[in-house]
């Protein structure tokens, strides 16, 4: 059984990490509540397993735990497929989120899973090129490289695309 400071030491992190975590993660899965049972399971886990990780791995570790869980129900879902968030036509106008998150999805299309992932990590998840390297297994001028050939290709579509909608006006 955990100590009392633990479970204080566990609260604090949990405080101070589950918006960012789960924002990764809906991100990541495009659905709510498997977010949320990706980064319960990561504290969850936080708590039956305490380890010994300072303030600055934390976070690594954090972003890192929320990561594999997200490619493991990536892998969960190619075995079982079902209908993509992008073909519900069902939102409703309140959901303001849901709509931005399609829209960032729908523009992040063009890019290669890798890049669009590197992508969102650092925007959305306000995530360092060194952080994204030590969650993502690689480095970070692998990243650095990634990211600056995934922005390339964004500026070169919409460049595109704003050219082609000045014609039409």
């Amino acid at each position: 059984m955990a100590s009392t400071a633990d479970i204080r030491q566990l609260e604090c992190i949990i405080d101070e990490y589950q918006d960012r975590l789960f924002a990764f993660a809906f991100y990541q899965t495009g659905d709510y509540n498997v977010a949320q049972d990706i980064v319960q399971d990561v504290f969850f886990n936080l708590y039956a397993k305490p380890r010994s990780i300072d303030k600055v791995g934390l976070r690594q570790f954090l972003f890192k735990s929320v990561y594999y869980g997200c490619m493991n129900h990536r892998r969960q879902q190619q075995r079982h497929p079902v209908v993509p968030l992008t073909q519900a036509h069902h939102i409703t106008d309140a959901d303001e989120n849901m709509r931005e998150y399609l829209r960032i999805e729908e523009m992040l299309s063009i890019l290669p899973d890798n890049q669009a992932t590197i992508v969102r990590m650092h925007f959305a998840d306000d995530l360092s090129f060194v952080d994204i390297a030590a969650i993502l297994g690689l480095s970070p001028n692998t990243i650095k490289s990634r990211f600056r050939y995934a922005i390339s290709k964004l500026r070169t579509h919409f460049k595109y695309l704003d050219f082609e909608n000045e014609d039409v006006q």
